[in-house]
């Protein structure tokens, strides 16, 4: 899986959190409303057609409009991102990154994670 941007990463949650196939210029309204960023449709259309080619998305014209949906699920991407920050980070230790978070999770998510560790069917 190719990497993305800050900008293609922003593009694609916004699609992802949609939860549909969403036209073409809502991608410009949802980009301004959830991080403040305002981008002429010349290049969010140039970024969609990055993404087309990483094939992350799909964008489909029917008519004079366009539709833009994923090919690759969110779910799918957070697990490859983890691996890559895993691996690239913390030399593929999970000991480290849980370590390093150790500040950041909450007593209560703290228990929760031990539940899910707990859980885990290891061979």
């Amino acid at each position: 899986m190719e990497k993305l941007t800050n900008l293609e990463e922003m593009i694609m949650k916004c699609i992802w959190d949609y939860g549909e196939e969403i036209p073409f210029l809502q991608i410009g309204k949802e980009l301004k409303e959830r991080y403040g960023k305002e981008y002429k449709r010349t290049s969010i259309r140039t970024y969609l057609f990055r993404l087309e080619d990483k094939e992350y998305l799909k964008v489909d014209k029917r008519g004079r409009n366009a539709y833009v949906y994923p090919i690759i699920s969110e779910k799918e991407y957070r697990k490859e991102k983890a691996e890559d920050i895993l691996d690239n980070w913390f030399d593929g230790s999970a000991k480290e990154l849980f370590t390093a978070l150790s500040e950041k999770i909450p007593k209560s998510e703290k228990e929760r994670l031990k539940g899910v560790l707990d859980d885990m069917d290891f061979i």
